[in-house]
């Protein structure tokens, strides 16, 4: 892959080609050299694929092989971070349950809490129904093949679509919020 000629191709494009050069070599890297499991490994292939995507325009490679040692930097980087993640999350973050004295009254939230929730639920009622399965089984951290059964994708199609999904709803989250911000000023 020339990575010089990417910039004439559409982002779309561009992310089924980097896909296609790099993804199975980067879950196989990441799956036996790491032990990420294979989920977590194409969350970190789609999120770095997607970042490289974005930056790939503002970087010029004298080689190919320059261009991998970049895709592979970024990939590794996602792992480290995901690692450090994880190694976090397993020392013990515990839930602590206040008491509800300590708390006030529990059932009362910030509005600020009330709308975002508000406006993300509003989000995911637009979604079709496979897109919101999608989203909230993965929120759980079911498994593609698990999901594909429920949705009747394949699991390589589900991989594609919550990558854009996130993206997609991030961006109507953020939207959403700056117009009530307008709106309420």
């Amino acid at each position: 892959m020339n990575p010089n000629k990417l910039h004439l191709k559409t982002k779309e494009k561009r992310l089924e080609l980097l896909f296609e050069a790099f993804g199975d070599g980067l879950l196989r890297y990441g799956n036996k050299q790491w032990k990420i499991p294979k989920d977590a490994c194409w969350d970190l292939i789609y999120s770095s694929l997607y970042k490289i995507e974005d930056v790939v325009d503002q970087h010029s490679f004298e080689s190919v092989e320059k261009f991998k040692g970049f895709v592979f930097r970024t990939f590794i980087n996602r792992m480290k971070n995901y690692l450090r993640d994880e190694e976090t999350r397993k020392k013990g973050t515990q839930e602590v349950m206040l008491e509800e004295e300590k708390l006030g009254n529990s059932k009362e939230k910030s509005s600020d809490e009330n709308e975002e929730i508000q406006l993300l639920n509003e989000i995911l009622d637009e979604l079709k129904d496979w897109q919101r399965i999608l989203m909230l089984m993965r929120a759980q951290d079911y498994s593609y093949a698990e999901i594909s059964k429920y949705t009747q994708k394949s699991e390589k199609n589900l991989k594609v679509y919550y990558g854009r999904l996130k993206k997609q709803i991030a961006k109507q989250m953020e939207h959403k919020l700056q117009k009530a911000l307008t709106d309420g000023e």
